[in-house]
């Protein structure tokens, strides 16, 4: 999600924090996103088809 945050925002965010929602397992499809929101990039992992396993936020 840092890596997808600074290529969003161009630059490294100044504060990222995350969160573990439910697990990810080796070999999984997954996907990782990020929107705008509000004054911060809101991020996110996703399993392909099933629940966001992590989330987070990044600003500055």
């Amino acid at each position: 999600m840092m890596n997808l945050a600074a290529r969003v925002l161009g630059r490294v965010p100044q504060v990222c924090s995350d969160r573990g929602l439910s697990p990810l397992i080796v070999g999984q499809t997954a996907e990782v996103q990020a929107r705008h929101d509000d004054d911060a990039l809101a991020l996110w992992v996703a399993r392909a088809g099933r629940p966001v396993t992590m989330s987070g936020r990044a600003t500055g």
